[in-house]
């Protein structure tokens, strides 16, 4: 406990330094860093950080830095040339290499290729740029670029997945041959442009239609028309590949932010995410289903805590559930990237398990009997940083990419110390001794807030975007009057795991058309 404390020490003092530091990094500066971390700072915050602490707290909440861990912004303040900090920084550490080696899982190589570039760009250049892309950015996103910086990440949001051609191609054409020969190099041993899609989804019923997933960890071949197991060849071309892969390489980090592909992957997966009212989010599953916490819909569908209870216990209280389902005219929003927002109403509560908190519920077809694709690759288990995909308190969808899980009992008895010391009540806190002990549940530090339970936690990998747990719920549970340091909270998911294995038994008919067995 001594050595706890002795740890959380220093904290006022790191909070004094970056201060400190933070009070001479000028505009020019400041966007460099931006730039540089837009892959860990949360989206939908970073056009409004208007000062390095803006970046440097969202960075700490991370535990990207804190005292004795400053080798991010060591490199970085070498990158952009404010070597006149480090001093600053060695103050509350030992001194960082300065071979420009970034820590793992955080800016990553492209990031690097394009930040050297946008560094070396003119005013006039840029000016440049904006007239030769102009048909790909149009007028008002023009108005919007003041630097290199703002160019890039302009072009990197609009053309994805060829974004390095196409300004490979405006680099020769101004004659900077320099920047061409540099970005050829990396892309030839770094990156390709080629597009990483999840698979199209064919219209329901079809025979081509993919099924991912299998018993013993493997993958499994379509069903066939009628539901038939696959045979023969199919049977054997769908071993292949693992439904719960227990390694992902290259240190785990969910995301490759290597892959602007994987970016994109990432935008078209939430094509498939879905708003449940204001309360909740799903995600698409199996033949036209959606899942997601069963607490988001006994909130939507005014259900008593003694019906939950009653759910897997009677079908009496199926069907008046059942009931309210079609008469309440519940219905979910998917927002596809071009705005176009899409309607389903529920149809059909399929499964549900109370101790999961999990509910999956069939959608009723839309005119065109065309439903959002459905996710179909799952992992079993995973550490390090995933992504999330939810909407927080409305239909806008937020992704916070900088997820990461927590492992260690030691982190959540730290966590509960500090909450202590804060005058939680500490009949509030016995949740903190639970956690990390039951397999069917994830622990780990994420952004979002009220309405993103059902929300699911993905990892790309091989060119697929693969879902690992569903967000549950934030603890502790506390009085709103009462604040704590976002922190020290801990948001718990349920593992695809376990409702594979629990699915398996309670509805094999499910079970296949999600995970393609039976």
């Amino acid at each position: 406990m001594a050595t706890i404390e002795t740890d959380a020490a220093p904290e006022p003092t790191f909070n004094a330094l970056l201060m400190e530091i933070a009070s001479h990094i000028a505009t020019d500066d400041l966007n460099a860093l931006k730039y540089m971390f837009k892959d860990l700072l949360p989206p939908n915050k970073l056009d409004k950080i208007s000062d390095a602490l803006g970046i440097f707290t969202p960075l700490k909440e991370k535990r990207l830095i804190q005292h004795g861990k400053t080798l991010l912004l060591t490199q970085a303040f070498l990158k952009i040339g404010r070597n006149d900090l480090l001093p600053t920084l060695q103050q509350i550490g030992p001194e960082d290499d300065r071979d420009g080696t970034f820590p793992d899982g955080t800016v990553s190589p492209v990031r690097l290729a394009l930040f050297e570039i946008a560094q070396n760009l003119t005013p006039e250049e840029v000016e440049k740029a904006k007239f030769y892309f102009g048909d790909i950015i149009g007028k008002q996103k023009q108005g919007k670029i003041k630097n290199a910086f703002d160019l890039l990440t302009v072009l990197e949001q609009l053309k994805p997945t060829n974004f390095m051609v196409k300004l490979e191609t405006f680099l020769g054409d101004m004659d900077r041959m320099d920047l061409v020969s540099d970005l050829k190099d990396f892309r030839k041993h770094n990156v390709t442009d080629t597009p990483c899609n999840l698979p199209s989804r064919t219209p329901r019923g079809s025979t081509q239609e993919v099924h991912r997933g299998l018993d013993a960890e493997y993958a499994s071949a379509a069903p066939k028309s009628g539901g038939a197991a696959p045979h023969g060849s199919d049977a054997k071309k769908a071993t292949s590949n693992k439904l719960f892969p227990g390694a992902l390489g290259k240190g785990n980090y969910g995301i490759d932010v290597e892959k602007a592909s994987d970016m994109r992957l990432l935008d078209r997966a939430a094509e498939s995410v879905c708003s449940i009212k204001t309360n909740g989010t799903g995600f698409m599953v199996g033949d036209g289903c959606i899942m997601t916490a069963a607490h988001v819909l006994k909130e939507a569908l005014g259900i008593t805590d003694e019906e939950i209870r009653k759910l897997q216990e009677t079908s009496s209280t199926q069907s008046e559930i059942q009931k309210r389902l079609v008469t309440n005219g519940l219905s979910v929003l998917f927002t596809h990237e071009d705005n176009v927002i899409r309607v389903f109403q529920l149809k059909t509560l399929r499964y549900v398990n109370i101790q999961l908190d999990t509910a999956v519920v069939e959608l009723a077809p839309s005119m065109d009997g065309k439903f959002p694709q459905a996710f179909t690759r799952f992992l079993s288990n995973h550490k390090g940083f995933f992504n999330f995909l939810g909407h927080t308190g409305g239909l806008t969808l937020y992704r916070d990419h900088n997820c990461y899980t927590i492992t260690e009992e030691y982190e959540f008895k730290k966590m509960k110390i500090e909450l202590l010391k804060s005058k939680i009540p500490p009949e509030l806190l016995n949740v903190y001794d639970t956690f990390g002990k039951n397999p069917s549940f994830l622990q780990f530090h994420c952004s979002l807030t009220y309405g993103a339970s059902g929300s699911p936690g993905v990892v790309v990998e091989q060119g697929e975007v693969r879902v690992l747990t569903m967000l549950l719920a934030r603890h502790p549970v506390i009085p709103d009057n009462i604040h704590i340091d976002p922190k020290l909270c801990v948001e718990q998911g349920v593992t695809m795991k376990a409702i594979y294995e629990d699915m398996k038994t309670a509805d094999p008919q499910l079970h296949w058309e999600i995970y393609g067995t039976s």
